[in-house]
C-alpha cells in the first residue's frame, strides 16, 4: 500500500507540473497545479515518514499513560459481569415461573432489566471488536489512509484524512476509557457480596437433615460454604428436620456447587453429599413455604437420633445392633458393635435432661468419661469409653425426659439477604441493573461520541474538507 501511495504521490506531483506547463490560460484548471504539487509532496512525505507517524502515536500513547492490556481486561471483565448478570436474571425468572403464587410485577421488572442489560452487552461486544481491530491493524489503517490521501485530484482525500484521524485518535483514546468512566463513576450502591449471588445464582429449595437411620434431626445448624471456604449462608432446621430456604430473602445457590456441614450439640458433622450440586441434587417439588425444590442430606456421624439422644458413629465402629426402648422415665440403649482399633470412642451425646445411670460392657460395669459442652444455654454430655479391637455388647441406662433444645433464628444468615447487604432482591437488582446500564451503555456511548468529534476535528485539520475549486476559463 505504501509503494502504491508513493507512486500516486509522484504521479500527483507530475500532473501538477504538467498542468503548470500547459500553454492554455484556463484559470480553473491552472489553480489545480499548485494544489496537486503540494498534495504530491505531502503524500510522499507521509509515505516516507510512515514509521515516524507510528512511533509518534506510540509516544503520545505512552505519554498519556494508556494501557491496551488493562483496557481490554477491564472491558472483558465488564462483559463477563454483564453476561453473568443476564444469566442470573434469566435463571431467576425460570425459578419464578415455577412459583405461580409469586408477584408477577417483579417478573416484568426483571424482563425490562434483562433487555436493558442485553443492549449493554451488545455495545460492550462491539467496543471490544472495534478495540481489537484498532489495536492490531493500526499500521495497516495508517497505510491505507495514506494510500487514499495520495490519490490525485483529492478524490479520496476526505476518506484518507478521516481514516487516519480515526486510527490515531481511537488508538490513543480507547485505552483511556476506564479513566473516563472512573471519573464519572456512580457512587457505590451494590455490595461486593452481591457477586456471590451472581456467581452461584439463587434457588429456593428445602433440605431434609437426617441420620443414618433416617431420623430427621430438628434444630440443627446447616452451614453453607462457597468453593473458597467462605460462609455464604446459615440456616436452622425446623422441628421436622427440614430447612426451608424460602422465597424471597433466603434461598441457596442454583448454578455452582457448594459445601455444607451440620453443627449439632457443638459437634461439627460432615454430610452426604458434602458438596451439593444444584443440577443433580435439587429435585423439583410442589411449592411449600416458598420453596419449590427438595434436597436430602444425611449425617453419617449420627447413627440415630431419638428424643435428643444422638448415637454417634465412627469409622472404626460397625453397628450390628442398635435399639432404644423406653419405660416411664427410663430409657435403655442397647448396642452390639465391632471395634476395629483400640482407642477412646464417643458413643452418645445427650442433653442434661437425662441422668446417666450406668453403662455395662458385656454385662459388666465399666468406667466412662463425660465431656460437657454448652449448647445455647443447655449442657450437653458426650459419653466416651475406652475400647479395644473386639466385639462388644453395650447397654446404657438413662433416667429423665427430653425437652427440646431450641436454637434462636437470629443466628441464621439468609443467603439472599446476606449477599444483598440486607436489601430486598428487587431493590438490589434495580440498583445493579441501573449501575451496569450506565457503565455499559451511557458512559461508553458518551466517550465514543467524544472520540468521534475529536477525530472529526483532527480530520478537518488534516484536510478532510474538500475545497470548492471552480472550473472556468479566464
Amino acid at each position: 500500500m505504501l509503494s502504491i501511495a508513493f507512486s500516486l504521490a509522484v504521479l500527483t506531483y507530475y500532473i501538477g507540473v504538467l498542468i503548470y506547463s500547459i500553454p492554455i490560460p484556463w484559470y480553473g484548471l491552472k489553480r489545480w497545479a499548485p494544489m496537486l504539487i503540494v498534495d504530491g509532496i505531502i503524500a510522499s512525505g507521509l509515505v516516507l515518514f510512515f514509521n515516524n507517524i507510528i512511533l509518534l502515536v506510540d509516544y503520545v500513547y505512552d505519554l498519556l499513560g494508556a494501557s491496551w492490556d488493562s483496557y481490554l481486561s477491564h472491558m472483558k471483565s465488564l462483559w463477563a459481569m454483564l453476561f453473568s448478570l443476564i444469566l442470573f436474571i434469566e435463571m431467576f425468572l425460570t425459578v419464578l415461573t415455577k412459583m405461580p403464587l409469586r408477584i408477577y410485577l417483579f417478573s416484568s421488572i426483571l424482563y425490562t432489566f434483562r433487555s436493558i442489560l442485553s443492549y449493554g452487552l451488545l455495545i460492550i461486544t462491539l467496543l471490544i471488536i472495534l478495540s481489537i481491530v484498532v489495536k492490531t491493524l493500526l499500521p495497516k489503517l495508517v497505510a491505507l489512509s495514506i494510500l487514499l490521501y495520495s490519490i490525485p485530484f483529492r478524490i479520496a482525500r476526505t476518506a484518507g484524512a478521516s481514516l487516519l484521524a480515526f486510527a490515531i485518535v481511537f488508538y490513543i483514546g480507547l485505552p483511556l476509557m476506564p479513566y473516563f468512566i472512573l471519573t464519572l463513576a456512580l457512587p457505590e450502591s451494590v455490595p461486593e457480596t452481591f457477586n456471590t449471588l451472581i456467581d452461584y445464582g439463587v434457588a429456593y429449595p428445602r433440605i431434609l437433615i437426617k441420620s443414618l437411620h433416617d431420623d430427621p434431626i430438628p434444630f440443627a445448624i446447616l452451614n453453607v460454604y462457597s468453593d473458597n471456604g467462605e460462609l455464604i449462608a446459615r440456616y436452622v432446621s425446623e422441628r421436622d428436620g427440614w430447612v426451608y430456604a424460602s422465597y424471597p430473602n433466603k434461598g441457596l445457590p442454583a448454578i455452582k456447587e457448594y459445601y455444607v456441614d451440620i453443627v449439632y450439640y457443638g459437634l461439627v458433622f460432615k454430610t452426604i453429599p458434602n458438596r451439593i450440586n444444584p443440577l443433580t441434587h435439587y429435585i423439583e417439588a410442589d411449592e411449600i413455604r416458598g420453596t419449590n425444590y427438595e434436597c436430602i442430606v444425611t449425617v453419617p456421624g449420627i447413627v440415630k437420633f431419638h428424643k435428643g439422644i444422638l448415637v454417634l458413629n465412627n469409622a472404626d465402629i460397625i453397628y450390628k445392633l442398635l435399639s432404644i426402648s423406653e419405660q416411664g422415665d427410663l430409657t435403655d440403649i442397647s448396642l452390639i458393635i465391632d471395634v476395629k482399633n483400640n482407642g477412646y470412642y464417643n458413643l452418645i451425646a445427650l442433653p442434661d435432661d437425662y441422668q446417666l445411670l450406668k453403662i455395662t460392657l458385656n454385662q459388666s460395669s465399666i468406667k466412662y468419661n463425660v465431656m460437657k459442652l454448652n449448647w445455647f444455654g443447655k449442657t450437653i454430655d458426650i459419653i466416651s469409653i475406652s475400647l479395644n479391637s473386639s466385639t462388644y455388647s453395650i447397654d446404657i441406662q438413662l433416667a429423665g425426659k427430653y425437652t427440646e433444645v431450641n436454637i434462636p433464628k437470629s443466628i441464621e444468615k439468609p443467603y439472599v439477604l446476606s449477599a444483598t447487604g440486607g436489601k430486598s432482591l428487587n431493590e438490589i437488582l434495580e440498583s445493579v441493573s441501573t449501575t451496569y446500564a450506565v457503565l455499559s451503555i451511557i458512559f461508553p456511548t458518551m466517550y465514543i461520541i467524544m472520540l468521534t468529534m475529536i477525530a472529526y476535528g483532527f480530520a478537518s485539520f488534516l484536510g478532510a474538507r474538500y475545497p470548492r475549486i471552480p472550473f472556468r476559463v479566464s
